[in-house]
């Protein structure tokens, strides 16, 4: 008896899809820098404080904590190069994407 992780996995999120959905071909590249990663440069979340908020707010001495990380994670999260998922056009013109990573 041998138990496979993705059937499984499959079977639970395909209950989210309706009847008379149709599937359609997504084709993502995640890792927009694949060379930054290769070359060993890593998203900095300091920066991405810049790019998420205008420059007023930065300098803002309010006591209301930042919804993003003081400190970068150690080690550095790198996104893999290949995700999976699956992506449908619903009956009623809705879509629906499972990304499975």
């Amino acid at each position: 008896f041998y138990k496979n992780p993705m059937f499984y996995t499959q079977g639970h999120f395909s209950k989210f899809i309706p009847p008379g959905s149709r599937r359609i071909d997504v084709q993502s590249n995640q890792n927009s820098s694949a060379n930054a990663t290769q070359t060993g440069h890593s998203f900095d979340f300091k920066n991405a404080l810049g790019l998420l908020r205008p420059s007023s707010e930065l300098s803002d001495n309010s006591s209301t904590p930042s919804p993003l990380p003081t400190f970068p994670p150690t080690p550095y999260i790198e996104v893999p190069q290949t995700v999976l998922c699956l992506a449908t056009k619903n009956p009623d013109n809705s879509s629906t994407m499972i990304v499975l990573n």
